[in-house]
């Protein structure tokens, strides 16, 4: 399941340490959500840089977008359609305007997809996470599709979604599934780059090495892949990105705008984060080891860990090691810096 949180410093005992709360302030629940999930979960939109900051790429209009949690599962149906539904991107417009005659004002429908022959075929509404699909969301859809007549309308905040026929016989419900080809998404190191999970300066001998940890963190996390919008640091912007659950940390790896990898790890409890670990990921070849490379942020405050004694979290991928091996000495060095 996907969730909009916000990692912020809090007070306690005169120290910092993070909370990790919905945008709407309630603790973040990290607990098995009930079915159905959504379809979205596990798709993530690409991303560019601009003048140093994170945009989001929109491949339907080729251009760049704010990171707003909006846009994001937007993107991630574009994401789900192109790869897991096999639809090419000419088929989707976005931003459509549409004057319902019943209220003669312009709207713009979030996405529109056609048919082979450009007919409106599909018709999708987007929200935020945090926002649920109500009476109102449908009625906003209705109100496009009257002018657009699309067959299928999708109502999606990228946690849940509802799908359904729309015909002269009514209004049938449908298992958005049903559109997937059944064909594997390939998660490469170029897919895994585009998606600002790598950095482009990591050396050539270890791109295949991380992606093949990003895909067994996402298989493992499963339905637990977490949105997560870390504080900026003396030198990272706000960071808004995916983490994969592995009890008890949430992990995730992220590309620098100046080539590099950062690995963040959450140590959570109960929806509370106690502390948060950055590791700048380093080349296997590079003889000297700058001093920030390991950062903890904790209820001690922050602080720059001793890079010898982190050797193992600094120094375990490489090329003849597994990423399950990997994750498991990452995971119990975590164990020693968490306890």
């Amino acid at each position: 399941m996907i969730y909009l949180g916000t990692c912020t410093p809090s007070k306690h005992s005169g120290h910092q340490f993070c909370k990790l709360r919905t945008k709407k302030g309630r603790p973040l629940d990290t607990s098995p959500q009930p079915s159905p999930v959504s379809v979205l979960t596990g798709h993530f939109p690409e991303i560019r840089y601009e003048q140093g900051q994170r945009r989001l790429w929109n491949p339907v209009r080729k251009n760049v977008l704010a990171d707003r949690p909006e846009e994001r599962v937007r993107l991630q149906l574009v994401e789900w359609l192109r790869l897991s539904c096999a639809l090419p991107v000419s088929r989707f417009t976005t931003e459509l305007p549409v004057k319902p005659r019943i209220t003669g004002q312009t709207l713009r429908t979030d996405l529109l997809c056609f048919d082979k022959q450009h007919r409106p075929w599909l018709l999708a509404e987007c929200k935020a996470p945090d926002i649920r699909l109500t009476r109102q969301t449908a009625m906003q859809a209705s109100r496009y599709n009257l002018e657009i007549g699309a067959p299928l309308v999708l109502l999606t905040n990228g946690r849940r979604d509802i799908f359904f026929d729309v015909s002269d016989d009514g209004i049938t419900p449908r298992l958005l599934s049903d559109l997937e080809t059944g064909s594997a998404v390939t998660r490469d190191t170029t897919y895994w780059q585009r998606r600002g999970f790598m950095g482009q300066a990591l050396p050539e001998t270890l791109k295949p090495v991380f992606s093949e940890i990003l895909r067994t963190l996402h298989q493992q996390a499963g339905a637990e892949i977490h949105l997560i919008q870390l504080p900026a640091s003396a030198e990272n912007a706000a960071l808004n990105h995916y983490f994969f659950l592995r009890e008890p940390y949430l992990i995730s790896l992220s590309a620098h705008h100046a080539g590099g990898t950062m690995l963040d790890v959450l140590h959570h409890q109960n929806g509370q984060i106690s502390g948060h670990l950055r590791v700048r990921l380093l080349p296997s070849h590079q003889e000297s080891v700058p001093e920030t490379a390991v950062q903890l942020t904790d209820s001690k405050g922050s602080r720059n860990l001793d890079a010898a004694q982190c050797y193992d979290l600094l120094n375990a991928a490489k090329p003849e090691t597994s990423a399950a091996n990997i994750i498991r000495i990452w995971a119990a060095e975590f164990d020693s810096i968490f306890r």
